[in-house]
């Protein structure tokens, strides 16, 4: 068995042999055997946070929980029975509160996740009530505040210190004047109004943060290969993946280092300025 703990806060279970997790994830994810980076298959995901009063009742979650098409039921994890399913068509979540802390429980479908699902379910440990206070006065913290923020998938909230620069150009001879002469140039995301400035590739294939990044509003964002479009960390999860709206580069293999991009798009890190 492949066991999980959380040592500062005490939560802990158990899933199958071959699980294993996703060391270089943000959001604490297990693949299993045949899972990995990009498939949505043998995967589940975990969120750990405070929640509003107004929600600790499986009643409440139950009503705010409810969409069309999705299947909402009560549930239990470990020993605790305020816990609410959301069973969606493709993929399914869990809500659970205890001592006011909310686990969220996000899963696939396939046959070798049910079966983990009900291991991890069986084998499940809680903080202790002391453990858990502890873990929500540290979630105050700002710098706990902007990592939880990026693992809901929301863009880092600007400093207010960061000076917005007016007037910048979101045309292609703006963004490429300002990438030449490296100056960072204040550019909006493609489909919403946020504004960037660019601080740099890694050529990594991902983007290292800090929490101390996150909370002086710095995070990442995705920007075309070929007419350094933007589009935010709230905008890109939900295009078509690595595509720009120029329609260039689609098919493109670039090789950067030992890592190998595919198609029109990159990850960046950026400072949000809005």
């Amino acid at each position: 068995m492949m066991h999980y703990k959380r040592e500062d806060l005490g939560f802990s279970f158990e899933l199958p042999d071959g699980w294993k997790r996703d060391e270089h994830n943000l959001t604490l994810t297990f693949y299993g055997p045949n899972g990995g980076l990009g498939r949505t298959s043998e995967l589940i995901q975990i969120g750990i946070g405070a929640i509003l009063p107004q929600y600790f009742s499986p009643q409440s979650r139950e009503k705010f929980l409810a969409e069309p098409g999705a299947e909402v039921l009560r549930s239990r994890v470990g020993d605790e029975d305020n816990a609410v399913l959301l069973k969606r068509a493709r993929d399914s979540e869990i809500s659970v509160v205890r001592d006011a802390v909310h686990y969220t429980i996000s899963f696939a479908h396939d046959a070798v996740t049910k079966v983990a699902i009900e291991c991890l379910k069986r084998t499940a440990r809680f903080p202790s009530p002391q453990q858990a206070q502890s873990a929500l006065r540290s979630a105050s913290n700002p710098e706990h505040q902007a990592v939880a923020r990026m693992l809901r998938g929301q863009s880092p909230v600007p400093a207010a210190s960061t000076p917005a620069r007016t007037g910048a150009s979101k045309g292609f001879l703006g963004r490429s004047m300002g990438l030449f002469r490296g100056e960072r140039v204040a550019q909006q995301c493609e489909t919403c109004p946020k504004q960037m400035q660019v601080l740099e590739f890694s050529g990594k294939g991902r983007v290292s943060l800090s929490p101390r990044d996150l909370a002086s509003g710095i995070g990442q964002a995705e920007q075309c290969w070929e007419c350094a479009r933007l589009y935010c960390a709230e905008c890109y999860p939900s295009r078509p993946q690595n595509t720009c709206v120029c329609g260039r580069g689609r098919d493109s293999v670039r090789h950067v280092g030992t890592i190998v991009y595919r198609g029109s798009l990159r990850l960046v890190k950026v400072r949000y300025l809005t």
